[in-house]
Parts: C-alpha cells; sequence; structure tokens
C-alpha cells in the first residue's frame, strides 16, 4: 500500500467561547423581582429546584475533531447550533478515528484486513475526487459517499448552558452512551469546570442521568452506590477507548473530577 495514512483514537475538544457571566442570573433576579440574592448562590439555588430557563443565557462555543459516527449522534441534538467541514468543497484527509478495541482488541489478521479496507477505500476515493467529469463537474461531491464512517471530521457547536446540564451531560456521559461520544462530552464538562471558577459547584449537580434525575431511567437503579459503580465503569470505559496515554495514566485522578 503506497498510501499513506493516520489512524487516531482521541477526538480534540476545544472550548472556544463562554458568553455571559452566572452573576447575571443573581442581576436578573433583582432586576425583575426586586429581590436582593446573593449573586455566587443562586445560580445553584436554581439549578436544585430546575428552574432551568435562566441558564439559556450563557452561551459556549466548542471545536471538536472526531468522527463521522460522533457528529452523526451530535447533531440530533436540537437546541445547538452547527457548522461542520464539507465533504463536498473539501478533500478529505486519510485520518480515521477509532476505538482502541478496534485495534487492539481484534486478531492480526482481522486488522489487516481493516487497515487493508480503509486504504482501499480512501484509495478509491482519491482517484474520484480527483477527477472532473464532462460540464466540469467536481466530482468530490459523488467520490463523498464512498468514505466510511470513521474519517475524521471537524465540527464547531454552539450549546446554550441549559442544553448540556439538562440533556448533554445527562444523556451522552451516561453509559448507554457511545465511548467516543461519552469521551467527548467529559472533555467538556471537564473544560467547562474550569472556565466557571467560583461558579463550577453548578456542575456537581449534572451528570449521566442517574446524578440529574437521582435515579437511573435506564437501568432501574436507585442506590447510589451501584449509579457510582456504573458511572465509573462508563467514564473508565471512554478513557481507555479515546484517552490520550497521559490521560490512561492519570484515568483515576480524572474520574474523582467527574460526578
Amino acid at each position: 500500500m503506497g498510501l499513506k495514512f493516520e489512524i487516531r483514537y482521541t477526538p480534540v475538544v476545544e472550548l472556544v467561547k463562554v458568553s455571559g457571566d452566572l452573576s447575571i442570573l443573581g442581576e436578573f433576579c433583582k432586576k425583575v423581582y426586586g429581590i436582593n440574592v446573593d449573586v455566587k448562590k443562586f445560580p445553584i439555588k436554581i439549578l436544585q429546584r430546575k428552574h432551568m430557563s435562566l441558564f439559556e443565557f450563557i452561551d459556549t462555543i466548542w471545536y471538536i475533531e472526531a468522527s463521522r459516527v460522533f457528529t452523526h449522534e451530535l447533531v440530533r441534538h436540537r437546541i445547538a447550533s452547527y457548522w461542520q467541514e464539507s465533504q463536498r468543497y473539501v478533500k478529505t484527509k486519510p485520518i480515521f478515528l477509532l476505538p482502541r478495541s478496534l485495534v487492539e482488541k481484534v486478531k492480526i489478521s482481522e486488522f489487516e484486513k481493516l487497515i487493508g479496507l480503509l486504504a482501499d477505500l480512501y484509495s478509491f476515493y482519491q482517484d474520484l475526487a480527483s477527477e472532473t467529469r464532462e460540464f466540469g463537474e467536481d466530482f468530490k461531491q459523488f467520490a463523498r459517499y464512498i468514505l466510511p464512517q470513521c474519517v475524521l471530521t471537524r465540527i464547531y457547536a454552539k450549546f446554550n448552558l441549559r442544553e448540556l446540564i439538562e440533556v448533554v451531560f445527562p444523556l451522552r456521559m451516561c453509559k448507554r452512551a457511545q465511548p467516543e461520544f461519552r469521551y467527548v462530552v467529559i472533555k467538556m464538562y471537564l473544560k467547562l469546570k474550569e472556565v466557571l471558577g467560583e461558579y463550577n459547584e453548578i456542575l456537581k449537580y449534572t451528570g449521566p442521568r442517574c446524578v440529574w434525575y437521582g435515579k437511573c431511567p435506564e437501568f432501574g437503579y436507585t442506590n447510589e452506590d451501584v449509579m457510582k459503580k456504573c458511572r465509573v465503569e462508563a467514564y473508565k470505559e471512554a478513557i481507555l477507548e479515546h484517552g490520550t496515554d497521559e490521560e490512561i495514566k492519570r484515568i483515576d485522578e480524572i474520574i474523582q473530577q467527574l460526578p
């Protein structure tokens, strides 16, 4: 195979911008209701009561490099905005993002077959994408149909804080979520925790659905020890499949920072 391509395990997750400040929630309360509140404690108080509309005033923008498997699931979250790399106008690079298990836990013959298939598919794509058919038509828009879902893509995503706390974290940090999605959202949670500073305590009230609801709607668990064990297993699997070597070494330390 003359083609050089790259296999990655780890998505890139960057917090580009946070718009708004949680202190504004207390200011709203003062102006609208004429009530003086503790600006630092007020966001936690309304979060505990599940009064979530005020959190829509805080926006976050993320840059993510991950597989198309991931982005096909990401865009199901509709209270968001997306801007994704085009396969129609941009020639896709031979970079494939896979879970470690698909590379390290299969037979050598299966791994060689996988690599051969990816190389053959991309070579065929490259040949088709470089051609211009009659009428000067750019053939990339047709060649992209044969690309595998594990091909790397780049996407910007914007979520308000309510959507993250109430929907994205509960659904996608759960053990039932795809490990790649789980890993991305774990990174989002930790990065948000850093930038929220004195307000990061609000994040201890969100996480997988067993944290948000106080019980597990997926498996029916109600015992906190059982739910905690399930959460730890979910975090561990996501990091082992998609974390960097350094994150895997620090896996216990990272898990301690999660709900």
